[in-house]
């Protein structure tokens, strides 16, 4: 039986498919500037944030123009953002596995594909996190205790509901942990091997069986390896824009205000359209072998 594949390897492979196949990969990735556009029209609309709007909506006389543009706002908080940033993380899920098997693709059939999956893909995303918070139930029966002793002042009550509370949190830990790991590749398995629903949880227990720890390390230490890199990127570039977005204020405090939040935004996306494929690349390289040593 072939061996599961080394976390080196893992490390290895990833970025040399990384490294060839950047540009067709970044062609997917560049759509997470849509997500920063929606990040800047929602700043242009609200520049003093959701919390100063409210406000003011809720006082007398609120001007129109601000009503429709929180209306506006709050529709790309909740639905623009979110679902773009699904769909190109469905894409980018699609094109790396084509690339791994270096197979030529479209990045307009990939997106098509997405479309006609993403409802599918979004349930499977829902079960599985009701499946990752359900240990925090855990912790219930100690509150409800606590809760009991500061309405009675029970002493005994209290301890227990201590000693409760403390034991659950702690089982609800290991729990998160445990189905966090057992569920990683659920996602892939729908998306990849067109697993539906509870199929793709059931997919994703079944090739990580008595293999969690072996599982864990190779899902945690490849990403903490690229994650260093993309550390490292992040505090420059936090370095570096605050004298970049000082300097414009020069120019006038409302132009500094728009081109500061406008270039902000654009070099954070700039740089997170760069990593997301490493990290997507290395949980699809032990997904394969964890399917094929199985």
């Amino acid at each position: 039986m072939a061996k599961l594949i080394s976390i080196g390897q893992i490390i290895d492979r990833t970025w040399e498919i990384y490294s060839t196949n950047f540009k067709s990969l970044m062609k997917i990735s560049m759509w997470a500037f849509l997500v920063g556009i929606f990040v800047i029209i929602r700043l242009l609309l609200l520049p003093s944030g959701e919390t100063a709007a409210i406000q003011e909506i809720m006082g007398t006389n609120p001007e129109q123009t601000l009503i429709i543009g929180f209306a506006i706002a709050v529709a790309i908080s909740i639905f623009a953002i979110p679902i773009t940033s699904i769909w190109v993380y469905m894409n980018l899920v699609r094109g790396v596995d084509n690339s791994i098997a270096k197979k030529k693709y479209s990045t307009k059939e990939l997106g098509r594909q997405s479309w006609r999956d993403f409802l599918p893909y979004l349930w499977v995303m829902i079960l599985k996190n009701i499946a990752n918070v359900l240990p925090i139930l855990l912790i219930v029966p100690g509150a409800i205790l606590l809760i009991l002793s500061l309405m009675y002042n029970g002493v005994a009550i209290n301890s227990i509901g201590l000693l409760l509370t403390f034991l659950g949190t702690v089982a609800a830990l290991v729990m998160v942990i445990w189905l966090g790991v057992r569920l990683t590749f659920a996602g892939y398995a729908m998306l990849l091997d067109g697993k539906g629903g509870l199929t793709s949880l059931k997919e994703s227990f079944r090739v990580t069986e008595g293999r969690f720890w072996a599982s864990l390390w190779r899902i945690i230490i490849p990403k903490l390896v690229f994650g260093s890199g993309v550390l490292v990127a992040e505090i420059l570039l936090g370095l570096i824009l605050p004298l970049l977005v000082g300097s414009l204020y020069n120019l006038g405090p409302t132009f500094g205000l728009y081109a500061g939040l406008t270039i902000t935004v654009a070099l954070t996306t700039g740089l997170r359209v760069l990593y997301p494929p490493l990290f997507i690349i290395a949980d699809e390289l032990l997904y394969g072998s964890l399917k094929q040593t199985r």
